[in-house]
């Protein structure tokens, strides 16, 4: 059984007259995102993100467990799939910046689809894979968690 996520294409199309005024005059009125940093130190100005393909497991009598292909070592667990989703998010966002205060390059995700074998339902009632999206730290928060430290 091979599940897959294929990137999706936006299906909107508008003509000119459609779309209004764009983006430019938005920018224009909030001002770059230099200026705004510089009055707002405490904000980096864009928040990343990134979708990780997740696997979770929900375990014959017990609870479900997850793990992400991409970030090997970065697994979680948790009673239900909503907590098992949260805490995997959390952990996936734990990791990735323990990765970066460890001065590791942050992995990207590029698992599209999961093969199951039989042999992976012995001790498993049924799996749910979907796409988690979690923030990312940049290098400038790691680098000054580690200077706090």
């Amino acid at each position: 059984m091979v599940f897959s996520f294929a990137k999706r294409q936006s299906r909107a199309v508008q003509t000119p007259g459609e779309a209004g005024t764009g983006h430019g005059s938005n920018a224009r009125q909030q001002g770059s995102v230099e200026v705004r940093h510089a009055q707002y130190p405490q904000t980096s100005g864009v928040d990343m993100t990134k979708r990780y393909l997740v696997v979770y497991a929900k375990c014959k009598g017990s609870n479900f467990s997850g793990h992400a292909p991409d970030v090997p070592g970065c697994v979680s667990a948790g009673d239900t799939l909503e907590e098992m989703q949260v805490m995997m998010r959390e952990a996936l966002e734990f990791h990735l910046s323990g990765m970066l205060e460890d001065g590791e390059m942050i992995p990207e995700p590029t698992t599209t689809d999961v093969e199951l074998k039989d042999e992976d339902f012995e001790d498993v009632e049924y799996f749910v894979v979907q796409k988690l999206e979690v923030k990312v730290p940049d290098h400038e928060q790691a680098g000054e968690s580690v200077r706090a430290a």
